[in-house]
């Protein structure tokens, strides 16, 4: 029988609180392009609303230096792990089995607009749990990430040496009065950085290298972005440390957790002969495909590697003396040792030891990522890194758009030659070798003085180079140059999340003979992302295709203007930009993303309209458009958010001509209308826990019988064709109910595009400010999950205390006539009746399909239970008879009930589906706006 299981989508009389039906992002991908922007000032942008102080961090936990046979993890070998599958955050079986596509910006945000600290780690605890390769190797790390290798390196003469009186003053604890341990060992930190800083400096001569980065002490300032106020304790930034910092012009981010743990005897002088070489095929190109894959998931390390070294006296601890966290990681580095004989064990072996484990980050590895994610979400990146530094032990990580690598800890005092090589490879990198994009050219020459402020906030004089790109035509062009334009009124757009698609948009201007060509001097906008490289069809190719069917069709080829203009287009690998992934053996095939840029038109965005009548044309027009490209091509846009909604005027000198655009087809997908069948199946699914019996209850297979065990018990058939997975895409608070709440995904239909126009539509009108031309946010509606988004919107929609307060009250007067002729219209003749219509199959229909389903099986498991013969000797007359008992049997059971079959019942519901199709259309949807379809 179909197993219905609570449902918190249709509200009951009493509008009681809902239950909570917590969903699975296991799976999350970082899919909106564009969150909320907030404009960046120049020099050292800041958020929106700075104010609120940071939350309390981490608590500090105890850590030991590495013990002998931990520190053999850094020895010439190859890395021990690969990405892991992450633990759902629910064990409902339907809900992993529908993937969930949400973003950081679709998170909860303080008061003051920033993004709250709970809810980005909790958002990232998720997100990176089966994205994260642990213990590359540090020598084979520095070499991929920097570009730096020991022959790179310059030693001073007579060595390198740790400045003794910084390590001790860090390691004996003599501390100022009054401070915490942690704090109290930045500076003796920062003095052994500077030191040996000044020592590469010394030896290096009046040879000029890397960009002048410097690490800064950020003694508890927050540094300046446009997203979360967070304090990392150590940044390398090109500002000086008095200077208010910003995440732009920072290099790299570093944590500290120091506790009062005292270190034995150290030597100062710093021996660079034990750094081991790096590790064969440590380079993808050389080693062939890696012994680790995605399949052979390894277990977690689930604390520092550094605290199972053994107590403050130096005294091992046992395992079983060791919390469970830290027992995990003991057995970890333990399987990494070598054996008798000097080898070291195999990636396959040590795989096969450690599957199965689940995956969680600790929570200063979680603090330490969550800056690094930070950075990553600032400029013109591909990637960012950061360390961790536990007591003595430190670890370093790398952030791209597929997930985090996370070299093997070292103990920095212990084995400081590490350290040096770190420090090295930092001051040495080049813009690129930081994390900045490898397509921007930055200013170079002796005559080029690098100023921070004006080429990482404003990139003055650095320029977009593409070597051959693709037009709308698909046509090669090559020897594409653009310059940045960014200015006070043309920003930089970011996402917020360095992992998942990443996408930033970045004004420019043609450059180059073959780039003005085809742009002309049109205002342009490089749209930089990474899509998974599996997917089909990339946004280039939705363009061109929907640009191509409008063409050819007269009556549509005016609704071009509504769509985004692209000119180029070009994709890459991440081999083919040279990045640190695909340089690391045995990482870079996971989830494999690629670097995709197009160049379009550029577009105002929504919140720069001018009047309540220019923002209903804008509207009409994007609606219009979204309806003639679906007409033409089968395409759905699938993520209408605020942020795709843009605009532009034919005559801007006079602002006249508004046209609506929309944009972002990155999500798009030719999705050819569903069958009714196949509709109403979606509707069984979405308040059951499994798929199994839906499809034949209806495709209507014959009744069960005692030889024909009931399809709605059945097994699915093996051999069936298997279906593409579908995944709950779009920006959170305007994804349709139906996406949000039920409990198997279903087919994403063109009414589920409406009603996303429809949350769009109040969203707008309840948080825009046309005084200051800012869009706010509805903050019930920023939830890291779903089905919290869901469940909330619900509750507007049928609330009408609510909907007063938190709607109507608070738009501004120029928009409320907007509630009267076109929100509470949309509300009242669409979206309620479509979701009331839902609600009488959850409350009414649902119900008499269990009941009769129950009553079916009741039957067939009473006829099943009559006594049959074993030896089939029964005289024709007892088979006679036998038969007349199974009669009498049905016929009891059927006069005790009576009740509707299941398929009358399934009928009703068929009828319901067809006149909840026919509420929400594009016809009468624009006919609630006022406006001839």
């Amino acid at each position: 029988m179909i197993c219905i299981d609570h449902h918190p989508l249709f509200p009951p009389l009493s509008h009681l609180p809902y239950d909570y039906l917590p969903l699975s992002i296991s799976n999350i991908d970082s899919d909106n392009d564009m969150a909320p922007a907030k404009k960046a000032k120049r020099r050292a942008p800041v958020a929106t609303a700075p104010g609120l102080p940071s939350l309390a961090e981490d608590e500090i936990h105890n850590f030991q230096s590495l013990s002998e046979e931990q520190m053999t993890i850094n020895r010439s070998r190859k890395p021990v792990s690969a990405p892991r599958r992450a633990q759902s955050l629910a064990d409902n079986p339907a809900v992993v089995a529908t993937p969930v596509v949400l973003s950081m910006g679709s998170t909860e945000v303080n008061k003051d607009g920033a993004n709250n600290n709970d809810a980005v780690k909790a958002y990232l605890q998720v997100l990176l749990g089966d994205k994260i390769s642990r213990d590359y190797p540090v020598v084979d790390f520095i070499q991929a990430v920097f570009g730096f290798g020991q022959e790179d390196l310059r030693v001073p003469d007579g060595g390198f040496k740790l400045k003794k009186m910084a390590v001790d003053e860090y390691i004996e604890g003599r501390y100022s009065k009054n401070t915490s341990v942690e704090r109290s060992a930045y500076e003796p930190l920062m003095d052994v950085f500077e030191d040996i800083i000044e020592q590469i400096q010394e030896a290096s001569g009046n040879v000029s290298y890397g960009t002048k980065v410097s690490i800064v002490n950020m003694r508890d300032r927050i540094v300046q972005g446009l997203f979360a106020n967070f304090k990392p304790d150590f940044i390398w930034s090109w500002l000086a440390e008095k200077e208010t910092q910003s995440w732009l012009v920072t290099a790299l981010s570093g944590e500290l957790k120091k506790s009062e743990l005292r270190k034995g005897r150290y030597k100062v002088k710093i021996d660079m002969g034990k750094l081991p070489n790096r590790s064969a095929g440590s380079s993808s190109a050389d080693a062939g495909p890696p012994e680790v894959t995605a399949a052979a998931p390894l277990a977690p390390a689930t604390s520092s590697s550094s605290s199972v070294a053994g107590a403050k006296k130096g005294r091992k601890r046992k395992a079983e003396s060791i919390p469970s966290s830290e027992a995990q990681d003991a057995k970890r580095h333990k399987s990494s040792t070598r054996s008798e004989d000097g080898r070291l064990p195999s990636l396959s072996s040590i795989a096969a030891s450690n599957a199965g484990a689940k995956v969680n980050l600790r929570p200063n590895e979680l603090q330490a990522i969550k800056y690094v994610n930070e950075l990553g979400s600032h400029g013109i990146r591909s990637y960012a890194t950061g360390f961790l530094i536990e007591d003595y032990t430190m670890t370093l990580y790398y952030l791209d758009r597929m997930g985090v690598v996370k070299s093997a800890p070292f103990d920095f005092v212990d084995e400081p030659h590490f350290l040096v090589m770190f420090i090295a490879a930092v001051t040495h990198a080049s813009m690129s070798q930081l994390g900045y994009l490898p397509l921007l050219k930055f200013p170079t020459g002796r005559r080029t003085a690098f100023q921070p402020a004006q080429m990482l906030e404003e990139y003055t004089g650095v320029t977009l180079d593409l070597p051959t790109a693709q037009d709308i035509h698909s046509e090669d062009h090559k020897h594409l140059s653009f310059s940045l334009a960014v200015s006070d009124d043309r920003t930089i757009v970011p996402t917020y999340g360095a992992v998942g698609r990443a996408t930033v948009v970045v004004p420019i201007q043609a450059r180059s003979v073959s780039a003005v060509k085809v742009c002309k001097q049109e205002k342009l906008v490089a749209k930089v992302s990474w899509p998974a490289k599996s997917r089909d069809h990339g946004e280039d190719t939705n363009i061109r295709a929907i640009s191509s069917a409008l063409n050819k069709d007269e009556s549509k080829k005016k609704f071009l203007e509504n769509i985004v203009a692209m000119k180029f287009s070009v994709t890459r690998t991440m081999a083919e930009m040279d990045l640190p992934r695909a340089k690391m053996f045995g990482v870079h095939l996971v989830h494999e993303r690629v670097c995709r840029m197009l160049i379009l038109k550029e577009y105002m965005p929504l919140q720069l309209v001018d009047s309540v009548k220019t923002f209903k044309k804008v509207f009409v027009d994007v609606v219009k458009g979204h309806r003639a490209v679906y007409e033409a091509t089968d395409i759905l846009h699938r993520d209408i958010s605020a942020n795709n909604i843009m605009f532009y005027y034919r005559k801007p000198e006079f602002k006249k001509g508004v046209v609506g655009v929309l944009c972002d087809w990155d999500l798009a997908k030719v999705l050819s209308p569903p069958s009714p069948e196949v509709r109403v199946k979606d509707l069984l699914k979405s308040c059951t826990s499994g798929e199994a019996g839906v499809d034949s209850l209806v495709n209507g297979d014959p009744r069960p019988t005692v030889h024909q065990p009931s399809g709605i018990v059945a097994a699915i058939d093996p051999d069936a064709g298997k279906q593409e997975p579908r995944y709950r895409t779009g920006t959170g608070p305007f994804i349709a109910l139906d996406i949000l709440l039920y409990l198997q995904v279903p087919n994403h239909l063109y009414r589920h595009d409406l009603e996303s126009f429809f949350w769009v539509l109040v969203w707008f009108v309840a948080r825009f400010n046309p005084e200051t031309q800012s869009l706010g946010y509805i903050h019930d509606w920023l939830r890291n999950d779903l089905t919290s988004i869901g469940t909330r919107k619900v509750d507007y929609i049928y609330g009408s205390e609510i909907w007063k307060e938190q709607i109507y009250a608070r738009a501004h007067d120029d928009y409320k006539p907007l509630f009267d002729t076109w929100v509470s219209k949309l509300r009242r003749v669409l979206v309620v009746p479509v979701y009331q219509s839902y609600g009488n199959f959850k409350l009414v229909l649902k119900d008499q399909l269990d009941f009769a389903l129950e009553t079916e099986s009741k039957i067939n498991h009473e006829i099943a239970s009559v006594e049959q013969p074993a030896d089939g000797t029964l005289a024709a007359a007892e088979d006679e008879e036998k038969d007349e008992d199974e009669d009498d049997l049905v016929l009891d059971l059927e006069e005790e009930s009576k009740p509707e079959s299941s398929a009358d019942v399934l009928a009703k519901v068929r009828k319901l589906v067809e006149e909840r199709e026919n509420i929400m259309t594009y016809e009468s949807f624009m006919k609630c706006l006022g406006v001839v379809p």
